[in-house]
């Protein structure tokens, strides 16, 4: 199923440089629930164990990333927690003060990225497909 894109004006706001970009259209987010019904229809797991497995999944994660740990799922990516800072002054006593975001970093694994060339591209309304 080919992914539906537009193509909008858009401005650098850099350079000022206006042009036109390629936006992808999302259709709906797969929560939860999508997954774990997904995940029992192909496996002997049923649906209510998998939610369950997916929900422990989400709170392991989270304590991890809070010890500092990076997270490797195979076939899905690595997942590390990132901040970002300001310039510290020498001699400052708590340099945490100047962590301005926390992030989750997602780099997803080759198993995964190596799927992603074969994705199909559609113009939002137009039944051509293109790679």
């Amino acid at each position: 199923m080919p992914v539906k894109y537009r193509v909008v004006k858009a401005r650098n706001p850099k350079t000022g440089v206006e042009g036109h970009v390629v936006r992808l259209l999302r259709h709906y987010v797969v929560d939860g629930r999508m997954l774990a019904r997904r995940i029992a229809d192909g496996t002997t797991v049923s649906e209510e164990d998998a939610g369950a497995v997916l929900m422990r999944l989400s709170k392991l994660m989270a304590e991890e990333l809070l010890r500092g740990n990076t997270i490797r799922l195979e076939g899905i990516g690595l997942f590390g927690l990132t901040v970002r800072s300001g310039i510290i002054p020498e001699g400052t006593v708590n340099p945490t003060t100047f962590i301005k975001g926390r992030r989750i970093k997602f780099r997803a694994d080759r198993g995964l990225r190596v799927q992603l060339p074969t994705v199909e591209f559609k113009l939002d309304g137009d039944e051509r497909a293109t790679a």
